[in-house]
């Protein structure tokens, strides 16, 4: 009875289906528990407005204004009020003021013990996280499994510790967690996703291939799942299919240069350079710091007796790195070719 926010919210659904006298105890409750609020005296003033009480509905309305001064609702219903009252100058004038109102929720006293648990969860998630990015999946997974056993609902936090096992290299556990997610969670694509990596690990490429098919029925604009797709086609040496499948993940996001670089890939395994190297400038047009979209530039380029243009994509990708293996490997294999500079 003290919650002031079901008070609230229930008063306002009694308005709406004209049930006034069920509506006003609730109002009532919930102005006297939310002092302050503008949104319980200005429910109250639409109250008396529609029961015909114009004395009692321009107080509210005026009390709820004095509270806040800025709120476009009560502004709105005491514009409603003065029409009614003939004040046409004055009303205009409210209604101006109340243009495109926008209720505000009652804050519930259960917010203070909500935020304080949301504050430990997202805390706990993110130093998860970080642990499982950072290279320890370890530790990853014991705050995981903690986590679990605080949020059992929560599916992000379940899918998470089989993403830690299959970075701690035990598929096995990986593969036996995400099944069992998958009876409690059917519709989660994020479930099946990951399912299929720790499938593709432990070699079973037909129930990867289901699994990541069930991800794209269950969530077709995800972008990953076709990113998987591919990969899986590509380990079975089926570089049409993984060429057509990143197509369409391309379709999803065409600004995605790391897309753009296996389309890239894909055209070189089907043994179409030119369609490669579009793909690979295409990549490197998206972004420019794609060190290794611009060393395949540089290759395709050579192999077309191109050499400047050659020259050109391996000094800017020299210049983002110089360190990287991808520029060493490039060097050992290229780097008579590319003797005496640009021309």
């Amino acid at each position: 009875p003290s919650m002031r926010a079901a008070q609230f919210s229930l008063g306002r659904m009694l308005i709406d289906t004209g049930r006034f006298d069920e509506a006003e105890p609730c109002l009532r409750v919930a102005v006297s528990l939310a002092k302050g609020h503008p949104a319980p005296p200005t429910a109250m003033a639409e109250l008396h407005l529609q029961q015909g009480d114009l004395d009692e509905a321009e107080r509210y309305a005026r009390q709820a204004i004095e509270d806040a001064p800025n709120y476009a609702e009560a502004h709105f219903v005491l514009g409603k009020i003065l029409r009614e009252r003939g004040d046409l100058e004055a009303a205009q004038r409210e209604l101006t003021l109340g243009k495109d109102p926008m209720p505000a929720a009652v804050p519930s006293s259960l917010q203070p013990k909500l935020a304080q648990m949301a504050r430990g969860f997202a805390a706990r998630t993110t130093e998860a996280g970080n642990l499982l990015e950072g290279g320890r999946p370890d530790l990853a997974a014991e705050m995981f499994q903690e986590l679990i056993r605080d949020y059992p609902d929560d599916v992000s936090v379940a899918v998470n510790l089989g993403v830690a096992y299959t970075h701690m290299q035990r598929p096995e556990e990986a593969r036996a967690h995400l099944l069992s997610l998958t009876e409690r969670f059917p519709d989660q694509a994020s479930i099946y996703i990951n399912l299929a990596a720790a499938e593709i690990d432990l070699n079973m490429q037909l129930e990867a291939m289901q699994h990541i098919n069930k991800a794209i029925q269950l969530a077709p604009e995800l972008g990953r799942s076709y990113l998987a797709k591919a990969q899986l086609y590509t380990d079975m040496g089926r570089h049409r299919e993984a060429y057509d499948t990143l197509l369409a993940a391309h379709r999803l996001d065409t600004n995605d240069a790391q897309i753009l670089l296996k389309l890239g890939n894909a055209a070189y395994r089907l043994d179409d350079k030119g369609l490669a190297l579009r793909h690979f400038e295409q990549s490197v047009a998206v972004d420019p710091r794609n060190q290794r979209a611009l060393l395949n530039v540089a290759m395709l380029n050579l192999a077309a007796g191109r050499r400047g243009r050659a020259v050109q994509a391996y000094e800017d990708a020299k210049a983002l790195d110089a360190n990287s293996p991808f520029v060493k490997d490039f060097e050992q294999k290229y780097g008579s070719h590319l003797a005496g500079g640009a021309r």
